[in-house]
């Protein structure tokens, strides 16, 4: 069963959306375009920054109402009313992942080696075995994972620039990464159209395949349990409840799409996803229940290409391949998915 609610404000921007983040501050949208633009939405208005690039790709936030930005001509800060400036390293350098953390600080990968900007200093992690695809901060912010070709590297803040940093193999080209809420576990996408997971605890790991596409969006639930992601018919979501999801089949959320499911982003304020088709659809699903879903922007059958949550869940934005960016009102999360409710 579904409810619509088809007409949320629509932004449009010029080029094709490569990734989308929102302020901390809830204030501004920061989206990377296919034409090396990044455009800043201020409530109605997109307002594009032109940097000196060929390419922009991954961004974070960074310190309330700014971003990080991926180029092709290293890392970049940007901000409503301000300048851009170059975060490093040297414009040569090609910078494929960016994250950040309110407490860790920020992170970018150049090549083979991790740019970690603590808040007390500048930590150059060299020597990795290939480039760099994806990065993601523990939850404290103390640790930092890389992921890179068999496997994952994560280094500990407190440790220094001359540590040994421990080690999560598994053969073959892993394209993101993603950590668990609670820090239990590190996931993987893989080039193979699958996931890995690690259990930090023992070092075990896990195997998921059965995927239509390669998984470009990984999204935990708010408590830890759910690690729902994009690449099949359906949104899947693994459950680590318990023994966790090894042996067991995942749950399939939200609608079934013959045109795919392209972008997730789990609610950080409770207990559902926001799932984005190929189709052009925007669902919102419980993921305690399979039968209830909202349709949130049913627009004109362009891809979704992100989504991407306020901090505190009351809105999403989503973003769409022809240029479209739609900003949604959450749903109260008071019986939220019941289409009786209106």
């Amino acid at each position: 069963m579904s409810n619509s609610r088809t007409n949320p404000p629509v932004v449009a921007i010029g080029g094709h959306p490569n990734a989308i983040a929102w302020s901390r501050n809830g204030t501004c949208i920061a989206v990377t375009d296919a034409d090396a633009c990044v455009w800043l939405i201020v409530g109605a208005r997109s307002l594009p920054v032109r940097l000196q690039v060929l390419h922009t790709g991954a961004i974070a936030p960074r310190g309330e109402d700014g971003f990080l930005v991926a180029t092709d001509q290293g890392a970049w800060y940007l901000g409503p009313g301000e300048d851009p400036g170059l975060a490093g390293p040297d414009p040569a350098s090609w910078v494929e992942a960016v994250a950040s953390h309110r407490v860790g600080g920020e992170a970018f990968a150049a090549g083979r080696s991790l740019h970690w900007m603590t808040s007390s200093e500048l930590l150059v992690l060299p020597g990795l075995p290939s480039s760099v695809s994806g990065i993601a901060f523990s939850p404290q912010g103390t640790t930092v994972a890389a992921c890179h070709y068999n496997g994952v590297t994560i280094w500990d803040a407190r440790a220094g620039a001359g540590q040994t940093p421990v080690s999560l193999t598994y053969a073959g080209s892993h394209l993101d990464v993603s950590w668990s809420p609670d820090g239990a576990h590190v996931a993987t996408s893989t080039q193979e159209k699958e996931l890995h997971v690690w259990r930090l605890r023992d070092g075990s790991d896990m195997r998921m395949s059965g995927y239509h596409l390669k998984v470009r969006h990984l999204s935990w639930s708010r408590d830890a349990r759910w690690l729902v992601t994009s690449g099949a018919d359906a949104a899947i979501a693994w459950d680590f409840a318990g023994a966790g999801p090894k042996g067991k089949p995942p749950r399939m959320g939200g609608p079934f799409t013959e045109t795919l499911v392209t972008a997730v982003a789990c609610d950080p304020s409770g207990d559902r996803v926001a799932i984005g088709c190929g189709d052009g659809r925007v669902v919102l699903a419980a993921l305690a229940d399979s039968g209830h879903d909202i349709t949130l922007w049913e627009s004109a059958g362009a891809p979704i290409t992100a989504l991407a949550w306020s901090g505190d869940g009351s809105k999403l934005a989503a973003s769409r391949s022809d240029g479209a960016v739609a900003i949604v009102a959450a749903p109260p999360r008071a019986a939220p998915l019941d289409p009786g409710g209106g």
